[in-house]
């Protein structure tokens, strides 16, 4: 006859009432609680997940991080064993724990570590659950730290975190003194581009010229067959937009393989520094089976311009913007290239 199931509520009474007088004891009845259920025949995961939740989130309230990222872990654990997948209800329990962790030590970055590690193997996309990223990337948004903030949202396919980080890149650019926003946007058009994810591109570079008073004013747009370019002063953010322009046709054959080559060669004082000189390599055979000088495995180059590109802050990983002799380049006549 199998033992009897154990609720929540009941175990949850055992272990609350600890808290104020001694956390200590909270966090240990807890953990023996968990061990108690999950190695009882069957396990009582669902009931185990339940405890660990309620019992890390309200330690977290009383500022007993350690004691609540160890549950957490724990809860992430019973997840793994039960094989419970990334839906409103784990997600939204992860959330919560993060919320509450202090952002001044290590526990909210092991914890955020640990749970995108989980929704990684619980989910179709490799990089983590998009919702769990997106969540950490506005919180960190919101905090300021936007170099925490970039790689969570650009781990995110959804258009809701192109746009936040458009906002976030423009927010960067704004806090330092850099001369021109064209590194800000190009770490993560570039990104995009090597995930082909034109959607997110194309949301990102729209709001991010409307964010960046620099660029929105004076910008104009022109349309083309199939796209649009808002032609800005700053010739990194144009030759951005033909990049996207230009691999989203790609499969059109020799012409749209022409027009690359064509592409990087007017754009070559932008492209010029090495990181973005390798970005271009990698694109151009990503989309057009150019292959780089030298020869050598796609995998590799990419691998490598990627942490090259995004290792660092957008100022110092990436060229600043050059002058440019004459004005920007004439966008239009690069478009009508394209059709």
């Amino acid at each position: 006859m199998p033992p009897r199931a154990h609720d929540p509520q009941t175990l949850l009474a055992q272990i609350l009432p600890l808290i104020p007088t001694s956390a200590y004891s909270a966090h240990q009845k807890a953990r023996t609680t968990y061990s108690r259920l999950v190695k009882s025949r069957p396990p009582q995961y669902d009931v185990a997940i339940e405890v660990l939740f309620v019992a890390a989130r309200e330690l977290m309230k009383v500022k007993e991080f350690g004691s609540g990222t160890d549950l957490t872990g724990l809860l992430l654990d019973c997840y793994e064993k039960s094989g419970v997948g990334v839906n409103d209800t784990s997600r939204s329990r992860l959330t919560q724990l993060i919320a509450l962790t202090d952002n001044t030590g290590s526990w909210r970055k092991d914890l955020i570590v640990k749970s995108v590690n989980w929704s990684a193997t619980a989910c179709p996309c490799p990089a983590g659950d998009p919702g769990l990223h997106h969540y950490i990337g506005e919180l960190y948004y919101k905090e300021g730290h936007y170099d925490l903030c970039e790689p969570h949202l650009l781990s995110s396919p959804l258009k809701d975190s192109a746009r936040l980080l458009a906002a976030s890149q423009a927010a960067w650019y704004a806090s330092v003194p850099a001369p021109s926003p064209f590194p800000y946007a190009a770490r993560a058009v570039l990104s995009y581009l090597l995930q082909a994810n034109f959607s997110s591109a194309t949301t990102f570079l729209a709001h991010f010229v409307a964010a960046v008073p620099a660029l929105a004013g004076g910008a104009q747009e022109v349309r083309g067959a199939e796209d649009s370019v808002w032609v800005t002063s700053d010739p990194g953010v144009n030759c951005l937009q033909l990049l996207v322009a230009t691999c989203r046709r790609s499969g059109d054959g020799v012409p749209q393989r022409d027009a690359w080559r064509a592409l990087t060669r007017r754009y070559l004082t932008v492209l010029g520094g090495r990181e973005l000189g390798e970005a271009a390599r990698a694109l151009g055979e990503m989309y057009f089976a150019i292959a780089p000088p030298g020869g050598g495995g796609r995998g590799n180059m990419m691998q490598e311009m990627m942490a090259q590109l995004f290792g660092g802050e957008p100022g110092g990983g990436a060229p600043q913007k050059k002058s440019w002799v004459g004005g920007p380049p004439r966008v239009q006549a690069a478009i009508e290239g394209l059709d």
